[in-house]
């Protein structure tokens, strides 16, 4: 599943194992980690490995390090990082089904808010988030971080039945 967390501080080291201040998301990075190699040792069942993370909070709480660390452990264990840029169509083109591969989009909302963009959330964007979520959660070896500040991600699900329903608001997991 993917989790939403409100990440609660800045970092002060350099890896996830020794990072200070992240409570919930960094607990859900480690717990990651050790689910994949149970499921590699056969030691855990597939439905039972958590796919991505979105990090929400306020401008300036160190969602982008905490997300980086959480790829950069994924690096660490051979995972191909794909970090989007523009939009999720990007993430789908470069997607190879059977590879491991990690994919990162940092503020994947926008830097500021939706405004006016809320009509387009409502006819495209919403559906392109939930389609790749939904690719994710499908493929044993695709993983997702996203982040974004807290006021667009309520703006958007405020918006949006579709991303309401996909399992985003709150801290569910999908």
């Amino acid at each position: 599943g993917t989790k939403i967390v409100r990440v609660p501080a800045n970092p002060s080291d350099a890896t996830l194992e020794v990072m200070a201040g992240y409570g919930e998301a960094k607990d859900w990075g480690l717990d990651l980690a050790r689910d994949i190699s149970d499921w590699r040792a056969g030691k855990l069942s597939w439905d039972d490995v958590d796919k991505g993370i979105l990090l929400s909070g306020p401008p300036g709480v160190g969602k982008t390090t905490l997300a980086n660390m959480l790829l950069y452990a994924h690096l660490e264990r051979s995972w191909e990082p794909v970090v989007i840029r523009r939009d999720l169509a990007e993430g789908q083109k470069l997607f190879q089904r059977g590879k491991s591969q990690i994919f990162y989009f940092d503020d994947f909302m926008g830097a500021t808010f939706l405004g006016d963009r809320a009509s387009g959330l409502l006819r495209n964007e919403d559906r392109a988030i939930s389609d790749f979520i939904e690719m994710v959660r499908a493929s044993p070896n695709a993983r997702l971080v996203l982040t974004t500040r807290e006021h667009i991600f309520g703006q958007a699900v405020a918006a949006s039945e579709r991303l309401r329903h996909v399992g985003l608001n709150g801290h569910k997991t999908i």
